[in-house]
């Protein structure tokens, strides 16, 4: 069958006239709004660049795929919701394979495994995306999913220009401007803020949080060949078993 694909983005010069336009439930809804561009967009993003300072970009894309068990738990405790027996196994399989990772292929490797503060950053980061999953449902659908995510993009920007200044006590930090900085800045700002949030939560809104939640494990295979192919990172048998 032909799969259809199609994102409501509108053009982009239509943004502010929708943001008018639906003034009235974006600040009733604004509270929801505030919650999911502080989970979404400020702490979760800060959580993880600063975790990549303190841990590997290989770890930081394995603690990825603890989102789908706590994606799975807390919309137990949220939604009341008992997950399939498939949706157990999947889990169960997938952790599996990073265990098999994490522990190098061996029993002494899991054993001596330790979480560094990066790492420990990179799961409460992973506990406010899924929190953001469950919460993401519930959102204003009248709302364009261009004019929804420049929504939460501005509420997020207020909370991490908040978090900025109170972590570095009102100092303003400057990017050296290179080739390479301006190129990471602008794939940052493209792919995974606008394209892949919007790829998502259009996933969301047709398989749900829970099932959407399950390709989160696709990241650490992504992640790990993306970063021994540019940082230099190796790639062990291991790897390749727990993918």
């Amino acid at each position: 069958k032909r799969l259809s694909f199609s994102i409501n983005l509108g053009p982009a010069r239509g943004v502010h006239s929708n943001v008018v336009r639906h003034r009235a439930e974006i600040r009733a809804a604004l509270p929801l709004l505030s919650l999911l561009a502080l989970l979404g967009t400020g702490l979760y993003n800060a959580l993880i660049f600063g975790a990549l300072h303190f841990t590997s970009a290989t770890n930081a894309a394995l603690l990825n795929s603890s989102i789908p068990v706590w994606t799975v738990l807390l919309s137990v405790l949220l939604h009341r919701r008992r997950p399939g027996r498939m949706e157990l196994l999947g889990v169960t399989v997938s952790l599996c394979g990073v265990a098999v990772i994490i522990s190098h292929g061996s029993l002494n490797g899991f054993v001596g495994f330790q979480l560094n503060r990066g790492d420990t950053w990179m799961l409460v980061a992973m506990v406010m995306w899924s929190v953001y999953l469950l919460l993401l449902p519930h959102r204003p659908r009248v709302l364009p999913s261009f004019c929804f995510l420049w929504v939460t993009g501005v509420l997020g920007l207020i909370a991490l220009t908040f978090l900025m200044l109170v972590n570095g006590g009102g100092q303003v930090f400057v990017i050296p401007l290179s080739q390479t900085s301006v190129t990471g800045v602008f794939y940052l700002a493209v792919f995974p803020s606008i394209l892949a949030t919007l790829v998502c939560n259009y996933g969301i809104d047709r398989i749900g949080s829970v099932r959407a939640s399950q390709c989160v494990h696709l990241v650490p295979v992504f992640a790990s060949v993306i970063a021994m192919a540019w940082l230099g990172e190796t790639l062990h048998w291991y790897h390749a078993v727990g993918f």
